[in-house]
């Protein structure tokens, strides 16, 4: 059972209804004026944004506050996805009846993972020899293919150089699932072990790797995913996430807002409010408003409509409906989170059994973190995390390489026999005891 509500976890929630208590400022001040020409509208309504506000308290008591990969994945979408969708929706007049629906797939989350246990994984023979053939082999066919058919590019350097390389680069042989898997999974997890057992060698050779990579593709998220990966790791060996998330997220939103009123410059309040938090969900709503009215996906694009040859009922990709239905901008890629991409592939019901997947996904993460730390775990996936907040579970599932990286924790952690027999990490529970 989950323990009884200290007074350090009511300042947790004072900070998290602070920081949305800013968004809300944010949006009336500088989105709805600035952006109004991007459909940003003001219209707020009592009802809506007073139980809105209650809904997020209640989702509070029920978010697992403990330290582990599924609680932390909860706690980073409650203050990514959740709170802005709350802010946003019941501030832009936009669909409460989905509003509600989100609402619920997460509350369904957080109460299974309060009571599901963690799954006994057993290992298997061999899995060390299974690892490092599955690891070289995709990385050998990566680096040959793709250094055969495209060659360094040392101009990847200049970024207004980035986007004419990746114009003019091939993916053949598979290339276009297996450059991701290794770009966002297989390097990452070896720079990470090379940190976690303090193997220089194995850290700069990922590191070496990766900047290959980079060099081959001219894609801006291999450099900067291996160095999130490194601080993630360094945060949650030290500190609480939910307590950080509480005290950093009010201060950096009004931090933002106070550096456009003082110099007039938009840049931060537009990247960091509107572009991070504001913009994702209102695409949300305007993909459930399009697909409410308008045939739904059924999976027929992406791998499985490939796969089992399904019937496409739109000529393009569905971020680029949206983006020439909303916005008129046919060009635009408007991706949407899980819960939304969800929806579009099969309404309300389709929205439950992904939130049941992804529940079986976390369990698994906890398991694999029981063998592998926290850390660890929680910082490879914090790029499949944060995905989802843009696109949808079965496409981190595959094309991301989520499952390609649920293989290899498995696999290595199998082959640890010292890893095996170490007990589970003690719950980070000091801010939860603490006084104010």
């Amino acid at each position: 059972m989950h323990k009884k509500t200290s007074p350090a976890e009511l300042w947790v929630l004072f900070g998290l209804l602070l920081y949305k208590a800013a968004l809300d400022l944010a949006y009336y001040i500088f989105v709805v004026p600035q952006f109004s020409y991007a459909k940003f509208r003001w219209a707020p309504t009592f009802y809506g944004v007073a139980l809105g506000t209650v809904l997020l308290v209640v989702l509070f008591f029920v978010l697992p506050r403990d330290s582990a990969p599924s609680s932390s994945v909860l706690q980073i979408h409650f203050v990514l996805l959740f709170i802005p969708l709350v802010s946003y929706g019941t501030l832009a007049g936009a669909s409460l009846e989905f509003l509600w629906m989100c609402l619920f797939v997460f509350f369904l989350e957080c109460v299974l993972l309060r009571f599901l246990p963690n799954l006994r994984i057993r290992p298997i023979q061999h899995a060390n020899v299974l690892f490092w053939v599955l690891v070289g082999a995709i990385t050998v066919a990566v680096y040959s293919v793709m250094l055969l058919r495209n060659g360094i590019h040392l101009s990847a350097f200049r970024l207004d150089e980035t986007y004419a390389i990746r114009s003019g680069l091939t993916y053949p042989l598979g290339m276009g699932y297996l450059v991701p898997w290794q770009g966002k999974v297989i390097n990452p997890f070896l720079m990470a072990l090379g940190y976690k057992k303090k193997t220089p060698v194995l850290l700069v050779g990922a590191l070496a790797l990766q900047l290959l990579l980079f060099l081959i593709t001219a894609q801006k998220a291999i450099i900067l995913i291996p160095f999130a990966i490194l601080a993630v790791m360094w945060f949650m060996k030290r500190f609480s996430l939910l307590p950080a998330l509480a005290v950093t997220l009010p201060l950096g939103v009004s931090a933002a807002l106070l550096l456009w009123k003082g110099t007039g410059n938009m840049l931060a309040p537009s990247l960091f409010v509107r572009r991070l938090f504001t913009l994702p969900a209102q695409l949300k709503f305007f993909w459930y408003e399009f697909f409410l009215e308008n045939p739904k996906l059924g999976y027929s694009q992406g791998s499985i409509g490939s796969v089992f040859q399904l019937s496409n009922p739109y000529p393009k990709d569905a971020a680029k409906v949206i983006g020439e239905a909303m916005y008129q901008k046919p060009e635009m890629h408007a991706n949407a989170g899980y819960v939304a991409d969800a929806y579009a592939n099969g309404g309300f019901f389709n929205m439950v059994v992904i939130a049941l997947l992804l529940v079986v996904l976390l369990v698994l993460l906890n398991s694999l973190g029981r063998k592998m730390g926290n850390d660890f775990v929680v910082g490879l996936s914090m790029f499949h995390i944060i995905s989802l907040n843009d696109g949808g579970l079965v496409t981190s599932l595959f094309t991301g390489g989520l499952l390609l990286l649920l293989l290899l924790l498995y696999l290595y952690s199998s082959g640890e026999s010292n890893l095996l027999q170490k007990p589970p990490e003690k719950e980070k529970a000091s801010w939860r005891n603490a006084g104010p």
